[in-house]
């Protein structure tokens, strides 16, 4: 059954500990074990949940927010749509049916997305394979094996040429791939260059300790530089592919879409086995946002940059526990 705390990791949800004697509420709140899994920029976690009956509020957690790297919580509004529809699968592995509303009181900017549950399937099997799906999924953050990308995943990957806005699109040209992961390290080490941009990354950087749960765990002096994942030496190549996530427009809303529509491709590539870098492209970044706009044929406003691969070495970041992103009942602003 659920501990009070919560699982001590969240990536070790079990089916068996699913509660379904239990009042809705309850498997509401075990199924936010899914919906934590979903991957945020330096592992922030900028998330908040409410669960009352029979639904499920995400809010934004801004005391987790990058001023530096993300100073519109660009990141942190698509982090949370990454949540959001995290959460709409758990709900679909154990056949609830539900309804979601984002940003349903423009009053609060805060609150992101209102889940509903409507009712439960006839016969509620539990989808095993997409359960595992969302589990196994991590973000790739210290390069990627020299192997070849299962052949399943790359015919899916190239047939998906929608380049309209708010979507994933497909990067199917070896030269601009070469030149945007030239563009992105070049990105990179001018950053490095801002001692403000190192501090911020510095203090979500942590040695590997079991207390730590959140940022990212990495031992004393073998910090990784992120330009091991956005270096040029294997684009063109059936290792790795690389996509551009756009949006209509640069409001949170769009954002909260490009996040769950981010997270759908993550746990389609999760199937096969593959696994992603991203890396955001920031507003001041104009050379680089040029660069891929002129490169791609995606209609919007390229925010990140998502590079799908088999991980050399999976870094398992923690969770928070459920005790610290589960809002009181009562709660309100």
């Amino acid at each position: 059954m659920i501990k009070k705390r919560g699982l001590d990791n969240p990536r070790e949800v079990r089916f068996q500990d699913y509660p379904d004697d239990a009042t809705i509420e309850s498997r509401l709140k075990f199924l936010v074990n899914y919906a934590v899994l979903a991957p945020s920029t330096h592992n922030t976690q900028p998330w908040l949940f409410r669960v009352l009956n029979h639904t499920v509020e995400i809010h934004a957690d801004r005391s987790r927010a990058l001023p530096v790297l993300d100073p519109e919580d660009r990141c942190l509004t698509i982090s949370c749509g990454s949540c959001i529809a995290l959460m709409e699968s758990a709900l679909s592995v154990f056949g609830f049916k539900w309804t979601t509303t984002l940003m349903p009181d423009f009053s609060n900017p805060d609150l992101l997305a209102r889940i509903t549950v409507r009712g439960e399937a006839d016969k509620a099997d539990v989808d095993t394979e997409l359960a595992r799906a969302i589990v196994s999924r991590s973000t790739i953050r210290r390069g990627f094996m020299n192997l070849p990308l299962p052949k399943a995943f790359l015919d899916s990957f190239d047939s998906d040429r929608d380049n309209s806005a708010d979507t994933l699109c497909a990067i199917h040209d070896e030269e601009a791939e070469r030149l945007i992961l030239q563009q992105t390290c070049s990105m990179e080490e001018d950053m490095e260059q801002d001692i403000h941009f190192r501090r911020e990354s510095e203090s979500w950087t942590h040695p590997i300790r079991s207390r730590s749960r959140d940022g990212i765990p990495e031992k004393p002096g073998m910090s990784t530089p992120i330009t091991v994942c956005w270096s040029d030496q294997d684009a063109g190549t059936d290792t790795t592919r690389l996509s551009a996530l756009c949006v209509v427009s640069n409001t949170p809303l769009a954002w909260l879409s490009a996040g769950m529509t981010l997270m759908q491709a993550l746990i389609e590539a999760s199937r096969f086995g593959v696994n992603a870098a991203m890396i955001n492209i920031p507003s001041e970044a104009k050379h680089l946002a040029d660069v891929v706009s002129r490169l791609t044929s995606c209609n919007g406003i390229h925010v990140l940059l998502v590079r799908f691969g088999r991980p050399g070495r999976k870094v398992i970041t923690q969770r928070r526990p459920l005790v610290d992103v589960m809002l009181h009942p009562g709660f309100s602003r």
